[in-house]
């Protein structure tokens, strides 16, 4: 568990909002039953005097407090949508645009392949940040703040936690697309980072299945390690996954 998805539990159980207190020791603070806890960045967790703490004997404690009618049980409790996060690490400017590119570009397969109909990225974000001069982090964060996190809906910079957070509208129990989603983040960041450019023009819809599955084995989704993982992505999509243009056709790839 990161320290993201820790200080959200916290806070929720708690009622409590957890502060970031920047540098020099970029923790976040939350009080708890009268109690100061930190946070620290590789998610180890210290009372008020410094000595380090279970985060679950912690966790307990907002639980124990809770009036019994507000305990989240059986049928009742909340979905949680899992969110899948890299580091910013080894990223520039215009690696992080080309994330935005890339992900707009099969904007409308990863919907299907997902089974969400809210966009990740607004054409109002890819189309601005293209227009910008995005070099840096620097400059990719002051366009960030400028434009508005709201229309990147589906990914977050999180530069505070030197993080890229990806929201593909996932379910917790949907196990299977929880790991072709992991899949796809982690290749997806190691190829924006290693390309010099590219296009946020979204991609042929009239043979999904197959274009989607050209772009994955692109990206690395090659052999039984992602199996299940591209039968996972590909399954939710119309088409022919070997043939362009139907069966029988020049333009094909092996099965």
């Amino acid at each position: 568990m990161d320290r993201k998805e820790m200080i959200r539990l916290l806070e929720a159980h708690s009622g409590t909002k957890a502060k970031y207190m920047g540098a020099p020791s970029f923790d976040y603070q939350i009080e708890i039953r009268g109690e100061t806890y930190r946070i620290a960045k590789d998610g180890v967790m210290k009372d008020g005097v410094g000595n380090e703490v279970d985060f679950e004997a912690v966790l307990q404690l907002t639980v124990e407090e809770m009036p019994e009618d507000n305990l989240i049980t059986g049928e009742s409790q909340e979905t949680v949508l899992v969110e899948i996060s890299v580091p910013m690490e080894g990223h520039t400017g215009q690696t992080l645009r080309n994330i935005v590119n890339m992900v707009y570009s099969k904007q409308e397969h990863l919907k299907k392949a997902f089974g969400i109909e809210t966009d990740i990225v607004s054409a109002e974000f890819v189309e601005a940040v293209n227009a910008e001069d995005v070099k840096t982090l620097e400059q990719f964060k002051e366009f960030a703040e400028r434009i508005g996190t709201g229309k990147c809906p589906g990914i977050s910079f999180d530069f505070e936690e030197d993080t890229i957070v990806f929201k593909f509208g996932i379910r917790s129990e949907e196990t299977e697309k929880v790991d072709a989603a992991t899949k796809l983040v982690s290749l997806l960041n190691k190829s924006a980072k290693e390309q010099k450019h590219t296009s946020f023009k979204p991609s042929a819809e009239d043979n999904m299945k197959f274009t989607m599955r050209v772009w994955l084995i692109r990206l690395g989704f090659v052999g039984d390690e992602y199996k299940d993982a591209r039968k996972t992505l590909l399954k939710p999509l119309e088409g022919n996954s070997a043939f362009r243009k139907g069966k029988g056709a020049r333009e094909c790839i092996g099965a």
